[in-house]
């Protein structure tokens, strides 16, 4: 949904500033992989206790005012299923565009194509308040936050009470400002697969806003999820040899369901010719994914659902010889 309206014609994902491109979204690419990203509009959300906080500053040195969010975000990781694991919440750092800091979060406050590019969105949509997905300082970084916003109420100044020392991880002594959760000198060691210089209070991913295609001033609906995957660099064991091959014919699909696509995912034994195909439950094929020979190993297909009515389909794969199915529902 990258400047391309949602499959309802409801929102489309943009950001503001600079070059105005997805670029504005790869703040700290280092920080960000090998991780992927979510923003879900939950029930939770929706009944005002999800809560984020405003720059005072600008930049991102302050603690800020509370704000009620539609969203939650999220660091998750990829499975070998293709299911994702919940990695840690995230905090909205939120950063205001045209007005005012106010609570709840405006979701659309400012018209015309303030990203510069227009895109193949609606360059007259109303846009959102910019968001940067700040990594908590601490496991419960998160928790925390809510429960200071909560008490002192959206659209109040809200401080650290905390009792923690903040450590600077470059000095290894305490930072100079304490007290603040919006704030560079944090270190969060309990995360796996951080790396020391990604432990800091930072944002991973910058500048995200969402624009209102539709022009009704409504956030996404309840149960909306949006995931940024990032490029993940490709990693050769030096254990890695024909033994860690497949042994047979796999096949996922995810997510399941799906609504504008989806994944397919194949592990071959051996090179063949592969066909990988979409059926409605009549035995129609109603898309071709694939048809070419493939190399033994882990392949990734996109299918497009776009279009499609909602239902159950088969995805076929067939390799050779070998023959693998799965049911993948499509939804609206």
């Amino acid at each position: 949904v990258w400047h391309t309206p949602s499959t309802n014609n409801d929102y489309y994902v943009t950001a503001d500033g600079g070059t105005g491109t997805i670029d504005r979204l790869e703040y700290r690419p280092d920080i960000a992989v090998p991780f992927d990203y979510e923003v879900r509009f939950t029930e939770t959300c929706a009944s005002g206790d999800c809560w984020g906080v405003y720059t005072l500053l600008g930049g991102l040195r302050s603690d800020g005012i509370a704000v009620q969010v539609p969203f939650e975000l999220w660091q998750v990781r990829e499975q070998d299923d293709g299911s994702f694991s919940d990695v840690q919440r995230l905090i909205p750092l939120l950063d205001a565009v045209g007005e005012a800091p106010a609570s709840p979060w405006p979701y659309a406050v400012i018209q015309g194509d303030w990203d510069g590019t227009g895109g193949d969105g609606n360059p007259n949509a109303l846009v959102s308040d910019a968001v940067y997905w700040m990594i908590p300082d601490r496991p419960d970084g998160y928790a925390l936050l809510a429960a200071d916003a909560a008490a002192a109420g959206g659209g109040n100044l809200i401080t650290d009470t905390d009792e923690q020392e903040d450590i600077d991880p470059t000095s290894g002594g305490p930072c100079r400002n304490q007290g603040f959760y919006i704030d560079f000198c944090h270190r969060n060691d309990e995360v796996e697969g951080l790396t020391t210089s990604s432990r800091s209070f930072m944002p991973p991913l910058g500048r995200f806003q969402l624009a209102d295609e539709v022009g009704d001033g409504t956030p996404p609906p309840t149960g909306t999820v949006i995931r940024l995957v990032t490029q993940k660099p490709l990693e050769v064991s030096e254990e890695d040899d024909v033994r860690s091959l497949p042994t047979a014919l796999t096949l996922t699909v995810y997510p399941n369901p799906a609504r504008a696509s989806a994944t397919v995912r194949l592990d071959l034994p051996e090179a063949s010719p592969v066909r990988v195909a979409l059926y409605d439950l009549l035995g129609r094929e109603v898309r071709q994914v694939a048809r070419e020979t493939r190399a033994a190993g882990r392949h990734s297909l996109g299918l497009d659902t776009a279009g499609l009515a909602t239902g159950v389909y088969v995805v076929a794969v067939e390799a050779g010889t070998a023959r693998a199915t799965r049911k993948l529902l499509v939804v609206r």
